[in-house]
């Protein structure tokens, strides 16, 4: 332990007689009255420089807030402006405490030159995504389009000043991005499928085909849209399934969106007897469409005649429903044919069934 002690004692004693520039080969020849005094006057300069910064820093912050008070500038946009003030002070006074202890100018202004660097780009970083944020916001986008973008941003701003701090002290840092990109590409051939879902996932969100709360169909899959991921889109169909759906199969299918207007058609066919009158069906089939409360009146229903089928007339029964309404879509097709079919058995018309006549040859007499 006394050793420990003694090793500490002498390593403190070396740098104390390099900063005030003695060397410690003959410590008894050295001048330690003289010693004090260069470190005394040391100090004193160095606090007398510390002071004249603090006055300096005291002084434009008040010259901000003046500014900010006579122009009505928002705070927000100064903010960065007291950042950097505090930061130049600190580095003012870093840089007066490494002057007086020695450190030859080369390392001092390498580090001073790197400390600004880091300010500037700081500085970027806060007012560019300040700017992004607002044209987001006009934009309108998605949020995971706002914060993915402002992800990408700050990553692409922290590397570059990363890379010009290191600059500052003779990194060479062509090396370190070449080799970063070869790990990014060998990453790229790895994550082929998760890279194509993740670019699907940012077109789909800048497109907006959907958005939360929609109803549609994606190839063989129907339900509510309940999530929009980066990877993949998440559905609930209407038995309470959760359907989960990588963005590449998304953005490369047929896509129906089922509420993107107020309203939307859908059609049911019907079947009444060829002795039976089209214009009566017609207005049967109106009549009880028109106390059925499950469907909108206003566009009115329509019964039209689709075409002559094998056993029978076939009429089209269209019907316009309201978006909140989709979800339901289903059931209300099955009570409207129900309706239907209520309606032209009331009015005794007839609804064939599909049925086959056969007719046997009759033997040729001789």
């Amino acid at each position: 332990m006394s050793q420990f002690i003694q090793q500490l004692h002498q390593a403190f004693t070396d740098s104390l007689l390099y900063t005030v520039g003695a060397s410690p080969i003959h410590l008894e020849q050295i001048d330690w009255a003289q010693i004090s005094g260069i470190l005394l006057s040391k100090l004193v300069v160095s606090l007398v420089l510390l002071s004249l910064v603090t006055l300096l820093y005291f002084g434009f912050r008040r010259g901000l807030h003046l500014l900010e008070r006579r122009l009505h500038v928002a705070s927000e946009w100064l903010h960065p402006l007291h950042q950097a003030l505090r930061f130049f002070a600190l580095l003012s006074s870093v840089v007066v405490i490494l002057s007086q202890l020695g450190v030859d100018a080369t390392s001092v202004q390498a580090i001073a030159r790197a400390a600004i660097a880091a300010l500037i780009f700081y500085m970027f970083w806060v007012l560019t995504l300040r700017f992004l944020s607002r044209a987001l916001r006009r934009l309108q986008l998605e949020q995971a389009i706002h914060q993915l973008l402002r992800n990408i941003l700050s990553v692409m701003i922290v590397l570059l000043g990363f890379a010009a701090v290191l600059a500052q002290f003779g990194v060479n840092i062509v090396s370190i991005i070449a080799g970063l990109g070869i790990v990014g590409l060998a990453v790229g051939f790895a994550a082929q499928s998760t890279l194509a879902n993740f670019i699907a996932g940012i077109t789909i969100l800048m497109e907006r085909p959907f958005r939360i709360g929609d109803w549609v169909r994606i190839n063989n899959n129907e339900g509510k849209i309940i999530r929009i991921a980066l990877r993949t889109t998440h559905l609930k169909t209407r038995d309470n399934i959760s359907v989960i759906i990588p963005n590449q199969t998304v953005a490369s299918s047929v896509l129906v969106n089922l509420t993107a207007r107020p309203l939307s058609r859908f059609d049911i066919e019907c079947r009444i007897g060829y002795a039976e009158s089209v214009v009566q069906a017609r207005e049967v089939i109106s009549t009880r469409l028109a106390a059925f409360d499950r469907i909108l009146h206003t566009p009115e229903p329509t019964i039209t005649t689709k075409t002559l089928g094998d056993s029978g007339v076939i009429l089209l029964v269209r019907f316009w429903l309201s978006p909140d309404l989709i979800a339901q879509l289903p059931m209300i097709c099955e009570q409207v044919l129900e309706e239907i079919k209520y309606a032209l058995n009331d009015a005794n018309i007839d609804i064939p069934f599909p049925h086959m006549r056969l007719l046997y040859p009759q033997p040729i007499e001789p």
